[in-house]
C-alpha cells in the first residue's frame, strides 16, 4: 500500500517541480504571474526566492498528508482507505490544478480559471492513472 503514497508523491512533486522551474524561467517581474499569492511573495521577497517560499509553503501540507498516509497505511491495516484513495486524488489534482497548472496555461492562452483548473486536473489525473497502471 505504502507504494501508492510514494507513486503518489512523486508525481505531484513533478507537477511542482516543472511549474516551479517554467515559472522561475519565463517571470522577470512579479506582475507578470497570474497566481495571486505568489505574486504577493514575489513582490515581497523577489521573484526567486517569493516563488521558492510560496512553493514549500503552499505545498507542505499535502506532502504532510502524504507522509502521514504512507506511514499509517503501512504501520496499521486501514480498510476504508482503498475507498478514500479515488477521492483523496480528485483533491490533490484540483489543488495542484489551482495553484500551478493554472497560472502555467494563463502563458498558453486566454480562458477561463475553471476551464484550465479542470485541464490541469484531468492531466493529472490521467497521468496518475497510466503511472499506477504501470506499476502494477
Amino acid at each position: 500500500m505504502r507504494n501508492v503514497w510514494v507513486q503518489r508523491t512523486m508525481l505531484l512533486s513533478i507537477f511542482i517541480l516543472l511549474d516551479y522551474l517554467v515559472t522561475l524561467f519565463l517571470i522577470s517581474y512579479p506582475a507578470e504571474e497570474a497566481n495571486a499569492f505568489a505574486r504577493s511573495f514575489m513582490e515581497i521577497f523577489g521573484v526567486g526566492l517569493g516563488l521558492s517560499l510560496f512553493c514549500v509553503l503552499i505545498n507542505l501540507p499535502i506532502y504532510l498528508i502524504l507522509g502521514l498516509l504512507a506511514f499509517y497505511s503501512e504501520s496499521r491495516r486501514f480498510v476504508a482507505l482503498p475507498f478514500a484513495t479515488p477521492g483523496l486524488d480528485i483533491m490533490f489534482a484540483w489543488f495542484v490544478a489551482g495553484t500551478h497548472f493554472s497560472g502555467a496555461l494563463s502563458w498558453i492562452s486566454t480562458g477561463s480559471t475553471l476551464l484550465y483548473q479542470s485541464a490541469g486536473a484531468l492531466l493529472y489525473l490521467c497521468a496518475l492513472f497510466f503511472v499506477s497502471k504501470k506499476l502494477k
